[in-house]
């Protein structure tokens, strides 16, 4: 890997490609070793925010009918709890900063109906 230049304050580059501002994030938090009290911390308050983010998250189910009712429900969730899924989002990274998928939150959501697979018939 070639040496970092940064062309401005924004960006930097690898291998004289431009990153991503998630890749720097990326490469940021791989560098930053939590202490162990630190994650401890991170993983107490992913618990707390993984319950609070759960209530009232629209179900797959609903998610997969995309009803104007269903749409509503997701869209004033997500407003509702916006803080509390970025600083989950920035806490799985930072637990785990070489998953690329890390900042999601897709294995939180409910899964509705019993039978998933009775949208298909």
């Amino acid at each position: 890997m070639s040496k970092r230049v940064d062309y401005d304050e924004r960006h930097t580059m690898r291998d004289d490609v431009p990153m991503s501002d998630m890749e720097q994030m990326r490469e940021k938090f791989k560098q930053e070793k939590l202490t162990p009290a630190e994650i401890d911390r991170l993983a107490h308050r992913k618990k707390d925010l993984e319950d609070r983010v759960r209530n009232g998250m629209p179900t797959h189910t609903e998610m997969w009918k995309p009803t104007p009712e269903n749409v509503e429900k997701h869209l004033r969730w997500e407003k509702a709890n916006s803080r509390e899924i970025d600083e989950l989002k920035h806490i799985n990274r930072r637990l785990e900063p070489e998953n690329p998928d890390a900042g999601r939150i897709e294995y939180l959501r409910p899964q509705g109906e019993s039978d998933r697979l009775a949208r298909w018939s």
